[in-house]
């Protein structure tokens, strides 16, 4: 069930409101120009080429302009831990229009728009389309490592710049 949880910028303990209608999402995604899909999760072998998750997403007519790709791993607590002690990647944006494809395990795409935190479940398959210059940061679940293909028009759009004023400390994802 996908799941959009927003919570307030000056308040990252509890959520003001819980989204799990994929419309009730979507709409909130479009106004921070965030585009959400759901593809097939992809059937690749872990040592898989980014050349062969392109192939897979060569008929996505809005992805045609982003040919550059990496394939990123992310790390996750053991399945006995906390939520809480999950590590987030530090919070960035990218200078142009970015997507990432969570190709394997499960966790959330922290999104900062203007006044709140938005935190999108997501599982294997889901695809954002993120506009320049947003802050974001995806963190694991625990006991979920994920891997996550990154997409961009070059490698240079890849490059990250810090976020300041965008923080996820004192953040407590929904369990």
């Amino acid at each position: 069930m996908p799941l959009l949880a927003i919570y307030s910028r000056d308040r990252l303990l509890f959520p003001d409101k819980v989204l799990t209608h994929a419309e009730d999402i979507q709409g909130h995604l479009m106004a921070s120009r965030v585009a959400l899909r759901s593809l097939p999760a992809p059937r690749l072998a872990e040592s898989a080429a980014t050349g062969d998750y392109l192939a897979l997403l060569a008929g996505e007519q809005d992805l045609a302009d982003l040919r550059y790709a990496e394939i990123f791993h992310h790390a996750a607590p053991p399945a006995y831990a906390e939520q809480s002690d999950a590590q987030a990647q530090p919070v960035h944006q990218h200078p142009r229009l970015t997507a990432r494809w969570l190709l394997k395990g499960g966790g959330g795409f922290c999104l900062f728009a203007p006044d709140s935190l938005y935190y999108l479940e997501c599982k294997p398959g889901d695809l954002l389309l993120l506009p320049a210059d947003l802050p974001h940061a995806f963190l694991p679940r625990v006991g979920q490592p994920g891997c996550v293909l990154r997409l961009a028009a070059t490698a240079e759009d890849l490059s990250s710049v810090d976020s300041p004023g965008c923080s996820l400390e004192g953040f407590q994802p929904l369990d």
